[in-house]
């Protein structure tokens, strides 16, 4: 994720939560397999988080 600030810096934000602030001239688009491993890791993201939600709801039994 990319949120752009006032001050023109940009707050890029990992789909784990990990977030740093880069300046718009160190940024460059995102190669296919980068775009790719990141789709990957939210995709996982998804499932895990769906899988406890599941467990939440008593929808898998141990």
């Amino acid at each position: 994720m990319r949120q752009t600030h006032r001050d023109g810096t940009v707050l890029l934000i990992t789909p784990t939560g990990y977030a740093w602030n880069a300046a718009p001239g160190d940024l460059r688009p995102a190669t296919d397999a980068e775009r790719a491993a990141y789709d990957a890791q939210v995709r996982g993201i998804q499932r895990e988080r769906d899988a406890l939600y599941q467990q939440l709801r008593g929808g898998a039994r141990s």
